[in-house]
């Protein structure tokens, strides 16, 4: 590849693709941590609180946990789809992450266009819905492949559950042109405008360009008062820390240089955290359906009103015509 153009678009991809990886990892990481403490003050608990400060070093301590735990294999599995099955899942749910645009077309940096977004495909949507699909034989091939009736039966039952509500799920965004963290992102995007800020962009509002600054500077000082009083001396030194690295980032995003570039990644950022704390309040708030229960929902509740959808919005442009 002699073109330096290609070049460099190919090591900015490359530069995206590594960073994109190691926010998502560690955003799943930490999604667990936050769904355990929403859960936990929701019950009336602690949640995780021993491993660091609030338990934040909680999402270390179980990736070392997990690397140091027995790998027992069943006897008798077919040890290439028994592994391959969760690989196959965790790739597909990563991978929609590329189509996912997080800000404007583009931004500069350094001087240089960069556009928000890994993968820019015109059928990114529908992209998303043919891998997300696909996830379903990594369900199946997990029960099919560990050689145990009760597994296979497992499999078989989320599969066809996966089924159920996918249909619906494609089906209720037709009208507008997976894992939790993709769920999140299309609804913002789709829903709750993407990265557009919530306010008008008019000449009295023009303070609230200085929002995402203003809230990292409130979070910055809030964590260096907890951090001063907090219990023990490990927290009192990597609270005050953060705050001091959250106060930094507050004064480079209130820069003019970065003020407008910072806008779309920060509200595109605040309401897939929205739709997340949703996702996780409702679900462990109301009770869970059962196997039957979820099916019967799926196909005689959500189906019809999914199509009810798609005939109201294609009578609505035919008449806007």
């Amino acid at each position: 590849m002699n073109d330096p153009v290609a070049r460099s678009i190919l090591l900015v991809s490359l530069v995206k693709v590594v960073v994109l990886l190691f926010l998502v990892l560690t955003a799943v990481a930490y999604l667990v941590w936050f769904e355990r403490k929403v859960a936990a003050h929701i019950q009336g608990r602690w949640g995780p609180y021993r491993v660091g400060p609030h338990g934040l070093l909680q999402p270390l301590a179980d990736g070392v946990k997990f690397l140091l735990k027995e790998d027992a294999t069943p006897a008798g599995v077919d040890r290439f789809l028994y592994f391959a099955a969760p690989l196959l899942t965790m790739t597909l749910a990563i991978s929609t992450i590329a189509m996912i645009p997080f800000g404007p077309a583009s931004i500069h940096i350094l001087g240089v266009a960069t556009p928000l977004v890994i993968a820019n495909i015109n059928v990114g949507l529908l992209a998303i819905f043919a891998i997300t699909s696909i996830g379903v034989y990594g369900v199946a091939l997990a029960g099919w492949s560990s050689n145990s009736k009760y597994s296979l039966l497992g499999g078989l039952r989320s599969s066809a559950q996966m089924i159920s509500y996918e249909l619906s799920l494609t089906l209720s965004v037709v009208g507008i042109y997976a894992s939790m963290i993709t769920v999140a992102c299309l609804a913002s995007i789709l829903f709750l405008g993407g990265w557009l800020s919530p306010f008008p962009q008019t000449p009295g509002l023009d303070w609230t360009r200085y929002l995402p600054a203003g809230v990292l500077a409130v979070a910055g000082v809030a964590l260096i008062i907890n951090g001063l009083g907090y219990g023990n001396f490990f927290g009192r030194i990597v609270l005050p820390v953060l705050g001091l690295i959250l106060f930094a980032l507050s004064f480079l995003c209130s820069r003019p240089s970065v003020i407008d570039g910072i806008q779309g990644p920060f509200w595109f950022l605040a309401k897939v955290l929205l739709v997340l704390f949703v996702y996780v309040w409702v679900r462990w708030t109301l009770p869970r359906f059962r196997y039957d229960q979820l099916m019967r929902f799926g196909w005689k509740v959500l189906f019809p009103v999914a199509l009810l959808n798609v005939v109201l919005t294609s009578l609505a442009v035919a008449l806007r015509k």
